[in-house]
């Protein structure tokens, strides 16, 4: 509860500086990554990364944080690190959740449609970009899928991977589609989204900690 309340409050402070400051200022890259900070000290100081499950978990709110940092900074050429950061992210989440559950080849096709189409909308207009988008479009949907083969827990990780597309969705659009989309708006819909659904990977992972725990009394 503590985790949540300080991640809500640090958030909102976040949201403050969308409004009111730009990326230059120096406060703005410290109140983006805050959230992110506090949900992997909260998951460490919970599971004590005490299996591989947790640990990638671990590994994946890190990713995360460290691609917040570079698309934070002003200068363009930090995205592709950035994207590198959260490929990373997604498949430390997918790998996760695949070793929960059995596989589930067929739960994997719509999110395969969803990259083929996010692709096919996205390559006229990613330029040098194409292959990196891709690798992580790749990703995102793998991560997707994994979500739903482990299917439980409230549908927390299904419901936090679909807002995590629906984040990165809206970043495209915001980029690629509609670069003359204001600046604040985007920032708003895009990390509103981002922040809900790290908050709900990690309640499934808090979640997923209770059960273990119960099963050992």
């Amino acid at each position: 509860m503590k985790t949540g309340l300080l991640y809500l409050s640090l958030s909102i402070v976040h949201f403050f500086m969308i409004g009111t400051s730009s990326k230059e200022e120096p406060f703005y890259l410290v109140s983006k990554v805050l959230p992110i900070l506090i949900l992997l000290f909260g998951l460490w100081k919970l599971t004590k990364f005490s299996d591989l499950f947790f640990r990638l978990g671990g590994f994946a709110i890190g990713f995360s944080f460290l691609g917040d940092f570079f698309l934070a900074l002003p200068d363009p050429k930090y995205f592709v690190p950035g994207l590198g950061s959260f490929l990373i992210a997604q498949v430390c989440y997918g790998i996760a959740f695949g070793l929960k559950r059995e596989v589930h080849w067929a739960k994997s096709l719509p999110f395969f449609l969803f990259g083929v189409a996010f692709l096919s909308i996205l390559y006229p207009v990613l330029g040098s970009l194409k292959i990196p988008v891709a690798i992580y479009t790749l990703a995102i949907c793998f991560m997707g899928w994994k979500s739903w083969v482990i299917y439980g827990k409230g549908g927390l990780f299904l419901w936090g991977a679909l807002v995590f597309i629906s984040s990165d969705s809206l970043i495209a659009y915001s980029m690629f589609l509609n670069p003359d989309l204001d600046r604040k708006i985007a920032s708003f819909a895009i990390m509103g989204t981002y922040y809900l659904a790290q908050f709900l990977l990690f309640l499934g992972f808090e979640t997923e900690f209770s059960e273990t725990q119960l099963k050992k009394t």
